[in-house]
């Protein structure tokens, strides 16, 4: 399983490929309201899949809770869920 940017550094997707995470995003804002056009100016053509130190320096914070993208995809696999999917985002 892979982490991808799929805008300007604020909006990752966890899939196997770049092209079923950038369907995955696509729906996923559009269903968020935003229109067609405004989905296809900030999805990158190809979504960017994260390196390994990019994974391990990335991290998710709650409160006082801190944990790297690494730890948040296990999680994620552990729990089963479904791939592709959103997986983190700057704006929350």
């Amino acid at each position: 399983m892979t982490v991808f940017e799929v805008t300007d550094v604020t909006d990752w997707f966890a899939g196997e490929t770049a092209e079923q995470v950038k369907e995955a995003a696509r729906t996923y804002f559009l269903e968020t309201g935003m229109s067609v056009d405004e989905v296809d100016e900030c999805l990158y053509e190809t979504p960017i899949a994260l390196t390994d130190e990019q994974m391990g320096l990335f991290r998710f914070c709650d409160g006082d809770d801190v944990w790297t993208f690494v730890e948040q995809l296990r999680l994620m696999m552990e729990r089963g869920e479904t791939f592709p999917c959103f997986f983190a985002s700057t704006e929350f």
